[in-house]
């Protein structure tokens, strides 16, 4: 869940620093993040400060450092990669049919 949190700072950087928002026909994917590192255990009720740096940004992939704190303590921090894409436009005649399975023990 952390680097969840922090993977949706990094996006939020990404549009800041292009100074767009989102929707304007750019979409941000996460790519990939690399040196995970988990240095303290995080507990419910904890507040956790996300601290995101853009590090580089080079043919729409953007690369950012991603620390989280708990009271100034260190307790993740990871390297993370986004690439952003023009949306596709959506065919109006497309049809999309999603498919759920259930296991057993849910139905």
């Amino acid at each position: 869940m952390i680097l969840e949190a922090l993977a949706q700072a990094s996006g939020i950087l990404y549009y800041k620093s292009i100074n767009k928002l989102p929707g304007n026909n750019i979409v941000n994917y996460l790519a990939g993040i690399n040196d995970a590192r988990f240095k303290q255990v995080v507990r419910p009720g904890d507040q956790l400060h996300l601290h995101v740096q853009l590090l580089k940004v080079k043919q729409g992939v953007s690369k950012f450092q991603g620390k989280a704190f708990v009271n100034d303590e260190l307790v993740c921090s990871a390297e993370i990669m986004n690439i952003a894409r023009k949306q596709a436009m959506i065919d109006s005649q497309a049809q999309i049919h999603p498919v759920l399975k259930l296991h057993p023990m849910w139905k």
